[in-house]
């Protein structure tokens, strides 16, 4: 049974030792076994041995430990040394493949520090390993036929900070990540692409910070600038608070029995107010005995003084 889960091409299963908690697996080269070179698949002359150590997935609730010799040799052809350990070893870090996997799966659903007193390891440990299967699974991104791309930031905590996310906006396939939120970490990304693929791309999404794009219009200057709804309807209701704050200052009694505690009633669209809003505010307006300042023309000219603070705003 231990053979066949962690023996084969090469190595056979020597010894085993079943404690209440753990198992430990001994694995040794099998003499008659011909190791080829991995560039050339040549027969290795045999130079030494050494041992290395692998986890592996529990059984019955006991950690397994899997204990095997590597075998290095050396190219005839090439002349390089080569380490051979058993196929379900991975070549960096002490866990078998079936492992890696199995732990990079359940973290889509389940949190580091869980996973990690489940199978005897630190959270950290589970964020690496996922990190390699990720890198080992998942396919380059596919910068060719580039038409339009997102450019957003995302914070991850005070150890790590920011980093600048781009995103291909037509299949939402991501395409870089760098450290940092300034120009020069999306300067990274277009530097990474050839000059064929700088001119298919047409078009940028981007918040209304001024760093990406101080980084998109030198690299690409025909570039067509598309701000973030999400930001400019932010923008928009800044711009509501500021004048209702200015209004508040100076208005009269009659005034403040309109704006006070309506703040959220005036930021909602008409579509968007239900019975409820619509009455508080007919009745705050019945209530007030002179006009509201904040019309539509003041709200208009406010908001188009907050587009035209950021250069080549479109």
């Amino acid at each position: 049974m231990l053979n066949s889960l962690y023996g084969g091409q090469g190595w056979r299963v020597s010894t085993a030792i079943v404690a209440e908690k753990s198992i430990e697996v001994k694995l040794v080269i099998e003499q008659r076994y011909k190791f080829l070179c991995p560039h050339c698949s040549k027969r290795l002359i045999k130079n030494s041995r050494r041992e290395t150590y692998a986890q592996a997935l529990p059984i019955e609730g006991r950690q397994v430990t899997l204990h095997a010799e590597v075998y290095c040799g050396a190219c005839p052809s090439f002349g390089r040394f080569s380490s051979l350990r058993p196929p379900s070893f991975h070549p960096t870090m002490h866990f078998t493949r079936s492992f890696m996997q199995t732990v990079s799966a359940e973290f889509v659903y389940a949190p580091a520090e869980s996973l990690g007193y489940k199978y005897g390891i630190d959270a950290s440990t589970v964020r690496r390993i996922d990190r390699e299967v990720l890198r080992q699974s998942q396919p380059e991104p596919t910068k060719d036929n580039l038409e339009s791309i997102v450019v957003d930031e995302k914070y991850l905590g005070p150890t790590c900070g920011f980093v600048t996310l781009v995103v291909n906006a037509r299949s939402g396939e991501p395409l870089y990540m760098a450290p940092g939120k300034d120009r020069t970490a999306l300067d990274g990304f277009f530097k990474s692409l050839s000059a064929q693929q700088r001119q298919s791309i047409h078009c940028i999404g981007i918040d209304r910070g001024n760093a990406s794009l101080a980084s998109a219009l030198p690299n690409i200057p025909d570039i067509r600038i598309c701000y973030d709804p999400y930001h400019l309807i932010a923008n928009m209701n800044a711009v509501v608070d500021k004048m209702r704050r200015a209004a508040i200052k100076g208005a009269s009694y009659a005034d403040l029995q309109l704006l006070r505690n309506s703040r959220y009633l005036l930021l909602k669209s008409p579509e968007n107010l239900d019975a409820s809003g619509e009455g508080k505010l007919s009745w705050r307006a019945i209530a007030s005995s002179t006009p509201l300042t904040l019309s539509k023309k003041s709200y208009v000219r406010s908001f188009g003084n907050v587009m035209n603070a950021s250069p080549r705003g479109r």
